[in-house]
This record gives C-alpha cells, sequence and structure tokens, in this order.
C-alpha cells in the first residue's frame, strides 16, 4: 500500500511540474517565417529560403546564368540570419548576414568573400 501510495504522490508531483511549467510548444510562429520564399540580390542571383523543422534554412543559390552554388550552412547568429555557400567557378567562399528590413519585401544584407564586402540589397521575388 505504501509503494502505491508513493508512485501517485510521484506521479502528481510531475504532473504538477508539467502544468505549473507549461507544457513544450509544437506551434507557434516560428523565427524567419517572413524570409520564407525566393529573394533576389542586386546581381540577380536567386536564394531560395524555406523552414526545415521548425528552422529557416537556405535551400538553394542560384546565379543568374543558372550556376548553383553550395550551400554549406545558414541559420542565426547574432540575431541576424547568416549563410555560407561555395561558387564552385570562382572558388569563392561567401558569407551574406541579413542585416534589416528596408521596407516591405526589401532587406539589406552584408555579403564577404577572400576578395571584397559590401552591402547589397534582396528583394521578394514571389
Amino acid at each position: 500500500m505504501r509503494v502505491a501510495r508513493t508512485t501517485t504522490l510521484a506521479l502528481t508531483l510531475a504532473l504538477l511540474g508539467i502544468l505549473a511549467t507549461g507544457c513544450p510548444k509544437q506551434g507557434g510562429p516560428v523565427e524567419g517565417q517572413e524570409l520564407v520564399g525566393e529573394w533576389a540580390d542586386t546581381g540577380s542571383a536567386i536564394y531560395t529560403l524555406a523552414i526545415v523543422n521548425r528552422q529557416l534554412r537556405l535551400m538553394s543559390v542560384v546565379d543568374n546564368d543558372g550556376e548553383v552554388f553550395e550551400v554549406r550552412k545558414s541559420g542565426w547568429a547574432g540575431g541576424h540570419f547568416t549563410i555560407d555557400y561555395h561558387v564552385p567557378s570562382t572558388g569563392y567562399d561567401v558569407t551574406i548576414t541579413l542585416i534589416e528590413q528596408v521596407r516591405e519585401g526589401v532587406w539589406m544584407t552584408y555579403w564577404v568573400n577572400a576578395y571584397d564586402n559590401g552591402n547589397e540589397e534582396w528583394t521578394k521575388v514571389d
């Protein structure tokens, strides 16, 4: 009888702990949801972003001449969405950070590679 009471008490305390702290949320907004879709940079390369496993990810980068760049990584760093990709034809490794939304459908980015850096606008395609 004592074991049953102890087990019941432990289960009750565990349930109260879950109720007090709240259950983990499965729904709700995903950070960066407004960035999902296709974006064109000033040079007309197309960046495709999507939500994968509730995380914003860069899916592809295709240059205006059709060259497909190799996506290395993407994610949030220091409150900004950052992407890294490789350009096979030049050997450049590029990092782009989305700095701020300038207006609806336009983001200012900062890019850097081994030879240069600068700012560029991304414009929503779709």
